[in-house]
C-alpha cells in the first residue's frame, strides 16, 4: 500500500516494533490470530488464498493504489501457542519500486497477569519512514487483534450479568456482516469518552455529511436506553431513510461503559421494511497511540438492507467528525 517516501539508506535493516495488551487467555489470542478468516479481519487484505502452515508459502490479496496485488510469503516457525515467523516479499517495493524489499516477521505471545501480550517485530525496513510505517501499521493490525478477540467477549458477558435477552431473538438467526473503522484522534481517551456521554455533544459530530440528528431519549449508563433520529437534509434525494422517507431512528441499550476504554451498545432501526430488521451491536473502543488515542468502531450483524459502502463511509465520516470535534 502506499506510505511515505524518504531517503532508503544502504544496506539499511530498521526493525520495528509494536505491542498490545489483550484480556483474553494466550490460546485464544493464538486461535484468532492462525485462522484465515481472522487474517482479513486483523490486516489490510481482503482475501486469504492459503493461511499460515510451518514450511509452506502463504498469499493474500490486497488493495495497491486502487488495483489488485498479492502478499507472498513463507512460514519459517510455529510453536504452538507462543510464536509464529514468516517472511514476505513487500509489494509496495515489488509493484511500485521495482525491487524486493524481503521483510521477517515475528509474532510472540506471552502471558501478563490474565491476559495476553502479543508483540511484533518486523526488519527488513529500508527506511527511518518505512520503519514507522509498519510500527503504525502493526498497531493497527494489533488492536483489530484485540478488538476481534475482546469485543464480543465483552458483549456476551455483559449480556449474561444484565441478563439480556438479545441473544434468544437471534436463535435461529442468521448472523449479519461485521462493518469496522478506525481512527487516530489527538486527544485522550477520557475527552473521547465524555464526547458520547452528552446527547447535545454527540448530536454535534455523530450525524454524517448530509444529515442532522437529536437524541429523542438518552440515559448514558449501563443498562440504560436511548432512541436517536437522524434527518437527511433537504438538498439529499429523498426516500433514503429508513424510518421515513428522510429519518432514521434508532434505538437501544448501552450494555458495556468503561470509561477511557470502550462503549458497547446495541441498536435497532425502527423501519417496517424486513432488509433494516435485526439488533446490531456497536463498540467503540480506545486505545492509547502516540499521536493521542486509536478510536476503532466495529458494528456486528449489520442488516442486508444497509450497503456495506455507505456503512464504512458513514463510520469514517463520524470519526472524523469526532476528531474535529475535540480538535
Amino acid at each position: 500500500m502506499p506510505r511515505p517516501q524518504d531517503a532508503v539508506i544502504a544496506d539499511a535493516n530498521l526493525v520495528a516494533r509494536a505491542a498490545v495488551l489483550i484480556d483474553a487467555p494466550r490460546q485464544a489470542v493464538w486461535d484468532a490470530l492462525m485462522q484465515p478468516d481472522s487474517i482479513t479481519k486483523i490486516l489490510p487484505v481482503t482475501e486469504v488464498i492459503s493461511g499460515f502452515r510451518l514450511g509452506e508459502p502463504f498469499v493474500w490479496v490486497f488493495e495497491l493504489a486502487g488495483e489488485p496485488s498479492r502478499v507472498e510469503g513463507l512460514v519459517h516457525r510455529v510453536e504452538e501457542g507462543r510464536l509464529l515467523a514468516y517472511e514476505y516479499t513487500d509489494p509496495h517495493s515489488r509493484d511500485v519500486l521495482q525491487r524486493e524489499d524481503i521483510h521477517h516477521v515475528t509474532i510472540e505471545l506471552s502471558d501478563e497477569g490474565a491476559g495476553t501480550r502479543a508483540t511484533v517485530i518486523q526488519d527488513g525496513n529500508v527506511s527511518p519512514a518505512a520503519q514507522a510505517h509498519a510500527e503504525g501499521g502493526w498497531r493497527l493490525s494489533l488492536n483489530h487483534l484485540k478488538g476481534l478477540i475482546e469485543l464480543p467477549r465483552a458483549t456476551a458477558e455483559t449480556r449474561a450479568e444484565k441478563k439480556t435477552p438479545a441473544d434468544a431473538g437471534d436463535k435461529g438467526r442468521p448472523r449479519g456482516r461485521t462493518d469496522t473503522a478506525s481512527l487516530v484522534i489527538a486527544a485522550s481517551a477520557d475527552a473521547i469518552f465524555g464526547a458520547f456521554a452528552d446527547p447535545d455533544s454527540l448530536m454535534a459530530w455523530l450525524p454524517p455529511e448530509g444529515m442532522t440528528g437529536r437524541a429523542l431519549e438518552y440515559d448514558f449508563r449501563e443498562g440504560g436506553r436511548y432512541r436517536i433520529e437522524l434527518t437527511y437534509d433537504e438538498s439529499i434525494p429523498p426516500d433514503l431513510g429508513k424510518t421515513s422517507a428522510r429519518t432514521d431512528i434508532s434505538t437501544g441499550r448501552f450494555l458495556a461503559l468503561a470509561p477511557g476504554k470502550r462503549i458497547v451498545q446495541s441498536g435497532e432501526f425502527e423501519s417496517e421494511e424486513s432488509a433494516f430488521a435485526g439488533e446490531m451491536v456497536m463498540t467503540w473502543s480506545f486505545e492509547p497511540s502516540a499521536e493521542g488515542t486509536l478510536v476503532i468502531v466495529t458494528a456486528e450483524n449489520v442488516p442486508p438492507g444497509i450497503s456495506q459502502a455507505d456503512h464504512d463511509a458513514g463510520l469514517r465520516a463520524s470519526l472524523g467528525n469526532l476528531a474535529r470535534h475535540l480538535g
